[in-house]
């Protein structure tokens, strides 16, 4: 997706990550008002979870993962929150 681009319909985009990047702020100016942005981590503590307060972010808290990897846990955890395609 070029800069600036934005994504139309009702759709989520999930994002595992532990902390805010420029990534996560490209993301939330290309997320159009139809669209969702799930961040998904791993704990309550994570930098993330501060970060995204104030941005219109939904933060997925996946706690501590059984039988898989934690970027994987977290990924699933925002999956199972996301509400859009």
């Amino acid at each position: 997706m070029s800069p600036g681009a934005t994504l139309d319909g009702d759709y989520s985009v999930v994002l595992p990550t532990r902390t805010w990047t420029t990534a996560c702020e490209e993301l939330v100016s290309q997320v159009g008002p139809e669209g969702e942005l799930v961040v998904a981590c791993d704990h309550p503590d994570d930098p993330v979870v501060e970060r995204a307060a104030d941005r219109p972010v939904t933060v997925v808290v996946a706690g501590p993962p059984d039988g898989c990897s934690a970027k994987c846990n977290a990924l699933a955890a925002g999956l199972d929150r996301a509400s859009g395609e």
